[in-house]
C-alpha cells in the first residue's frame, strides 16, 4: 500500500497505461501483471481509475496472449468486489467484455474470474437488470458446468443474486431457461452449490404464481422435499 501511494504521489502510474499498449509482448504483460497486482487494494484501485486504466484493462481482456487475459481478467475481478468502485467497470462496458471472454476463452484462470466478476456484478439492481437482458445467465449456465469447483461456485452465487431481483426479472430469468439448471444444481455433491439453488429456488417462487407454476412443471416438487432431510441447516430453510 505505501508503494502505491508513491506511485500515486509522484504520479508515476502512467507510463503503465503507456506500456499496455506497447507492440512488445513483455512490456504489456508486465503492464497487466501491474494492474492485477495494485487492483488488490482500494488504494490501487482509485489509482488505477484516476489515471483512466479501466478502458485499458478491459481491452487487454481480449488479448492473445494468455497470460494478459488472465491478469487483466483477475483486475476486473477484482474492481466489481469492490462496492466503491464497482460501477466504474459496468459503465465501461465491464459486463459486455466479461460476457464475451467468459464465452470464448478456454483458460480456466480466466473463466474462474470472469464467474468471480458475475457474482460481484450480480449484487446491485442496475447491473443486475443490465445482465438480465443481455441474457448473461446464459453464460453463467456454461460456468455453473466447469470442471473447476471455484468457478460452479462463483457461477451458482451469481445465478442466486440474478435470481434475487424484481419480480418482473425473476420471471424473466425463468423465461430464460434457469429453472433446467437449478434443478442439475441442486442434486450436485457440493453442499454451497445446493445451497445457492435452493435459495434461488426460493426466490424465484415469490409472488409469482407464474414462477410457481414453472417449478412445479419441471418436477422441483420431490427434490425439494428431500432437500428437507439435509444436515445443512440452511439448505433445510
Amino acid at each position: 500500500v505505501e508503494v502505491q501511494k508513491s506511485i500515486s504521489k509522484h504520479n508515476e502510474f502512467a507510463p503503465f497505461i503507456v506500456l499496455s499498449n506497447s507492440n512488445l509482448l513483455d512490456f504489456v504483460r508486465s503492464s497487466s501483471a501491474v494492474m492485477a497486482a495494485m487492483s488488490v487494494t482500494q488504494t490501487g484501485q482509485s489509482i488505477i481509475l484516476k489515471n483512466g486504466g479501466m478502458k485499458s484493462i478491459l481491452r487487454l481482456i481480449n488479448h492473445l496472449d494468455f497470460f494478459i487475459q488472465r491478469e487483466a481478467m483477475r483486475c476486473v475481478a477484482n474492481f466489481a468486489g469492490s462496492h466503491r468502485f464497482r460501477q466504474y467497470v459496468v459503465k465501461e462496458g465491464g459486463v459486455e467484455t466479461v460476457t464475451v471472454a467468459a464465452t470464448t476463452s478456454g483458460g480456466i484462470d480466466v473463466l474462474r474470474d470472469s464467474a468471480r466478476a458475475f457474482s460481484s456484478f450480480s449484487i446491485d439492481n442496475a447491473t443486475r437488470s443490465i445482465m438480465i437482458a443481455q441474457e448473461v445467465s446464459k453464460v453463467i449456465f456454461k460456468l455453473s458446468k466447469s470442471s473447476d469447483s471455484q468457478t460452479q461456485r462463483f457461477a451458482a452465487l451469481a445465478l442466486c443474486n440474478i435470481c434475487l431481483g424484481t419480480l418482473n426479472q425473476r420471471e424473466t430469468v425463468v423465461k430464460q431457461g434457469v429453472l433446467r439448471l437449478l434443478l442439475f444444481l441442486l442434486r450436485y455433491p457440493d453442499v454451497e452449490i445446493e445451497r445457492c439453488a435452493a435459495l434461488s429456488i426460493a426466490a424465484l417462487s415469490l409472488g409469482s404464481i407464474k414462477n410457481k407454476t414453472e417449478i412445479m412443471k419441471h418436477g422441483f416438487i420431490a427434490p425439494l422435499i428431500s432437500t428437507t432431510t439435509y444436515p445443512d441447516k440452511t439448505i433445510q430453510r
